[in-house]
């Protein structure tokens, strides 16, 4: 079996295979998450900010809004404050957006095999680039191996009875 990159990547391959079996021998997935939790606590601390800035170009306009009523400060002012405000919200919502994208990408960088296995054999180096299409592991499951062997006729009749065989192989 293969694994082929099926999604379109921009930006760096990493393992993260997901079986009980895979997942061990993948040593490489644990650099990838720490990349992967560094760049959303950046991105997470960016939409924080961004959040705080609206916050307070909100309260701002609310204050000079108050003070506007009462003709304490121009129209020109008031106009700032209100212009402030709605850039402030749109630059969380850019941020929010740009959260979403780098989580999506993120996950474009995992490679998950369709059944539990073992890699037989890397194509590709984490970190390398690679295409649509591109063949980046072979894999298989152990569990589902399929032996052809020659038997004399005189024992066809009786496997075909019963079909299951224990396979021993000497090391």
């Amino acid at each position: 079996t293969r694994l082929t990159m099926l999604r379109q990547v921009s930006g760096l391959s990493r393992w993260a295979i997901q079986s009980a079996k895979a997942a061990r021998r993948a040593a490489s997935s644990a650099g990838s998450a720490r990349t992967k939790r560094a760049g959303s606590a950046a991105t997470q601390a960016q939409v924080a900010a961004a959040k705080a800035q609206a916050q307070e170009a909100e309260t701002t306009y609310s204050r000079y809004k108050g003070l506007a009523e009462k003709q304490y400060v121009s129209k020109q002012q008031l106009d700032q404050a209100l212009a402030a405000f709605n850039t402030a919200k749109a630059n969380f919502r850019a941020a929010q957006a740009q959260a979403e994208q780098a989580a999506q990408q993120a996950d474009y960088t995992q490679v998950r095999a369709p059944f539990a296995g073992v890699v037989s054999a890397r194509l590709v180096e984490p970190g390398e680039s690679v295409t649509l299409g591109q063949t980046l592991l072979r894999v298989f499951n152990p569990e589902q191996l399929r032996i052809q062997v020659q038997i004399p006729q005189r024992v066809a009749d009786l496997l075909r009875q019963n079909p299951r065989a224990d396979i021993r192989l000497d090391d």
